[in-house]
């Protein structure tokens, strides 16, 4: 059995983080759906909005074998109330810098399958910080006609995880969901 069949028997990774490829930087096509989060008051929302959260968050390091290496969570947006699955795995995620790659940004795939939201974050084993970035866009009948507004949010935290060594494998978890404080912007269109 492969480890992540061991850790997916066992609990610790979801279906979505199984279904990956061995590509270390994640691509996932989007069907079309509706674009604009059509919330009345999507923009006053979206510019009150102070974190994201990063649903059980999981992380493996293997030394001996730096393919093995992974990481998964969900991050989800209150104003878009959607989540997006994030996963990766390979030696670009090792905490060396030799083989670790600390800047790689990865794409996760957004379950509602809306065009309009992205979602993409970076993760430093070294440090355990996680970085996340979601563009969402928000549509409001003014007076005037209709609004469009495109937000993004951004934001890093260091993750304090309980690990259990497993030979040359850290498998660790967070036993509960983790706010992400972020920056919020926003581009008129």
């Amino acid at each position: 059995m492969t480890l992540f069949g061991a850790m997916y028997a066992q609990g610790i990774v979801s279906l979505a983080f199984l279904s990956l490829t061995s590509t270390s930087q994640l691509e996932h096509t989007h069907m079309t759906l509706p674009a604009f989060q059509d919330d009345d008051e999507c923009v006053s929302k979206s510019f009150a909005l102070r974190n994201l959260t990063a649903l059980a968050p999981q992380v493996v390091i293997d030394e001996s074998n730096p393919d093995n290496n992974a990481v998964v969570f969900q991050l989800f947006n209150p104003i878009t109330k959607v989540s997006g699955e994030c996963a990766a795995h390979g030696a670009t995620l090792a905490p060396d810098k030799a083989t670790g790659n600390p800047e790689l940004w990865y794409n996760c795939f957004v379950e509602s399958r809306d065009p309009s939201i992205t979602v993409q974050f970076q993760f430093d084993s070294a440090s355990y910080q996680l970085t996340v970035n979601e563009t969402w866009l928000c549509e409001e009948d003014e007076v005037d006609g209709i609004f469009q507004v495109e937000f993004q949010a951004s934001g890093s935290r260091n993750l304090t995880f309980t690990c259990n060594d497993k030979g040359s494998q850290h498998v660790c978890l967070d036993e509960s969901d983790v706010d992400i404080d972020v920056a919020v912007s926003a581009i008129p269109l």
